[in-house]
């Protein structure tokens, strides 16, 4: 599911598995913690997905995200994003990410940390 980025770093993934990350509600932090290191959890497309997300929770920027990214909410086809699997969770009994989450990565991208995306 997760699909963890060679675009900036040639290093092995040497982290939790998407499953383990979405299942155990740790992808938010992972994220965050491992975006410096060799191979980040999420490539610079999956952290633009991100942001889109974090900063509006909203129904309506969640089908305009959909619609943006060309995601297929109802066939679970998210083009390999795990982002667009956790925008399909989200207010689900089992979301990917939770409130302290999203409040978390909107703040790590208002400080900067997340680079230029």
């Amino acid at each position: 599911m997760a699909t963890q980025s060679t675009d900036r770093h040639d290093a092995p993934w040497t982290g939790p598995s998407g499953k383990e990350m979405t299942e155990s509600q740790t992808l938010g932090k992972e994220i965050m913690a491992r975006a410096n290191d060799p191979c980040p959890v999420l490539d610079e497309q999956n952290l633009a997905m991100l942001r889109d997300f974090v900063f509006d929770t909203s129904p309506a920027n969640i089908a305009a995200i959909t619609k943006k990214y060309g995601w297929n909410m109802e066939e679970n086809d998210f083009g390999g994003s795990i982002i667009g699997y956790a925008v399909k969770m989200h207010g689900s009994e089992k979301p990917v990410f939770t409130d302290e989450d999203i409040k978390a990565l909107r703040t790590w991208y208002e400080s900067g940390a997340a680079g230029n995306i």
